[in-house]
């Protein structure tokens, strides 16, 4: 396995309108409530492998193009008490953690029956993607030069651009919308995957932690999935309608896919 590509067999979920979801449903968050309830319940006993329901995304390809920003690769400097910005063991140990990271994702939809072949193309730092509202993440605008980063690259359609960041102040929208904070952890596109828009999250994620669901969610509604703790029939459907778009050459580098458009 190569330092900076590196080949999973995972499982994601498909696509409906192409607007932004910023928050779980009830029913989501409920489920995984009992998962952190103050315990180490594995996520499988609470939510059981679907053997049931029939497998789709066989044969499809996704590319994962992860960037995080200054304030994430900040905890690793800090725990390690690193001197030089420049070390290169730095993105080598991201490397290693993104793939620990989405070998969990794999494993929760290849439970589900979702059998798409994931594949790590980059893991890179980027400082100037990062906007801010006063002391606030901006999430949505964030994700805005997410997206035309990604489209400036001209990768295939089956690729989604994921970014990572830690803040001590939770996202800004929330708190800007309603006056409030609550545990909004990620923004992403929705339905986008294998389509002529690009595909792109932004998720809080505290590096070290493992903790997955905000990339499962991210994932699932960018494969235009209303859950992403269960999915109902009509998510498979959608599902499945994403993936029959999508090029089907496993293993292999993608070819002659036109470049993405303008999100």
């Amino acid at each position: 396995m190569k330092p900076t590509v590196v080949f999973f067999c995972v499982c994601l979920i498909t696509a409906g309108k192409t607007a932004t979801v910023e928050e779980s449903t009830a029913e989501d968050e409920n489920k995984i409530e009992k998962v952190f309830n103050g315990k180490t319940t594995k996520w499988w006993d609470v939510l059981p492998p679907d053997n049931t329901s029939e497998k789709i995304g066989d044969g499809v390809l996704v590319y994962a193009h992860i960037i995080y920003d200054g304030n994430y690769s900040a905890i690793i400097k800090q725990r390690d008490k690193r001197q030089s910005e420049g070390d290169s063991d730095l993105n080598k140990e991201m490397e290693k953690y993104f793939e620990k990271l989405f070998e969990q994702v794999e494993q929760y939809f290849t439970n589900q029956s979702i059998n798409v072949n994931f594949t790590i193309r980059a893991v890179s730092e980027m400082k100037n993607l990062s906007a801010f509202i006063g002391k606030w993440f901006d999430e949505r605008e964030t994700l805005k030069k997410v997206k035309a980063y990604g489209k400036s690259l001209g990768e295939s359609n089956n690729t989604i651009f994921y970014f990572y960041t830690w803040t001590t102040y939770p996202f800004a929208a929330p708190i800007l919308a309603t006056g409030w904070s609550h545990s909004t952890l990620d923004v992403e596109t929705s339905g986008t995957f294998c389509s002529a828009e690009t595909s792109a999250a932004v998720m809080r994620h505290h590096h070290g932690s493992l903790n997955y669901w905000a990339t499962v969610k991210s994932t699932a509604v960018i494969f235009g999935s209303k859950h992403f703790a269960s999915f109902s029939p009509e998510d498979r459907r959608n599902m499945n309608k994403t993936f029959l778009r999508c090029p089907v050459e496993v293993g292999k580098e993608p070819t002659d896919i036109p470049d993405i458009p303008s999100c």
